[in-house]
């Protein structure tokens, strides 16, 4: 089974929250930390409040082996807003998203309030390119930093499409593709495999192997050919509380499984509805698909 919400907090919520699944004999063996955990977008690590809300990551691990639960997934955006942890490196080497004029792009991901500097909840941002080995290098130092040597091995990678915002003049982006510049439009159906590329060799350096797989898994919002073979479970992504979206999801995932051999869905729903609806007959029936 797996578990997660939509935020905790500290991992003292963490705890209590696996704690009482177990006193009602619930018993997890996955659980993911979602966003918010973090001071900027960007910083790749536990750094919002790290002294109170996270003071030892790798003992909450530690603890939660220890409820049962065998592995921890974190999840990580691939974009970073000024004043981060990670903007100004990526910026200025080169690592980000480009337009044709070789000038950074601002990439208009949602950012956060709580990081002070660089404008905070108005700041530019700026995706980073998996398509440059320099920046999955990167990337991948910082979430070993921020994670994997705190004992989280496995990876929600979320927003892998990647997510296109409105605004973001997509014909003029560039990326890095052995050393030159080639259009954004014609290599982003290949990007979610190269950004869980990025996790899939960090992971095997770190464990020094390079001829099998590594032990860290990767829960990504999007896939393409090769995904499979990256360690790459695939998940629906924000789906709505409602029947409707309980039979697409129900469809989506037996078309999907003729091809891909891994996939996963938030039991319930996301977003929207109501999933307690007619005496709880939408949720037994979603619980019921998932089995």
């Amino acid at each position: 089974m797996w578990a997660s919400k939509e935020r905790y907090a500290s991992q003292l919520e963490i705890l209590q929250v696996v704690r009482n699944y177990s006193a009602h004999s619930i018993h997890p063996g996955v659980l993911v930390i979602d966003w918010k955990h973090y001071q900027c977008v960007g910083d790749w690590g536990f750094t919002l409040n790290p002294n109170t809300c996270w003071p030892d990551p790798l003992g909450m691990v530690a603890s939660l082996g220890r409820l049962g639960v065998q592995s921890v997934f974190v999840s990580v955006h691939p974009w970073s807003q000024n004043g981060s942890a990670s903007y100004g490196n990526l910026s200025s080497r080169g690592l980000c998203l480009r337009d044709v004029d070789g000038t950074a792009m601002n990439w208009g991901g949602w950012t956060l309030s709580t990081c002070r500097e660089g404008g905070g909840a108005n700041a530019v941002t700026c995706l980073y390119d998996p398509f440059n080995p320099a920046a999955r290098e990167y990337l991948w130092g910082s979430l070993k930093t921020g994670y994997y040597d705190r004992g989280i091995t496995d990876f929600w990678l979320d927003g892998t499409e990647p997510v296109i915002q409105k605004q973001f003049a997509i014909d003029r982006a560039v990326v890095s593709w052995k050393g030159q510049p080639i259009p954004a439009e014609s290599a982003f159906l290949l990007w979610p495999t190269m950004h869980a590329q990025t996790v899939y060799e960090g992971a095997q350096q770190a464990e020094g192997v390079t001829a099998t797989p590594p032990k860290s898994w990767i829960l990504s919002r999007s896939a393409w050919a090769g995904s499979h073979l990256k360690n790459v479970v695939v998940w629906s992504g924000d789906i709505q509380s409602t029947w409707d979206s309980l039979a697409i999801s129900v469809r989506s995932a037996l078309n999907f499984q003729l091809v891909y051999p891994y996939w996963n869905t938030e039991t319930g729903g996301s977003w929207g509805g109501y999933w307690h609806v007619e005496g709880g007959s939408l949720a037994y029936s979603i619980y019921s698909s998932v089995q």
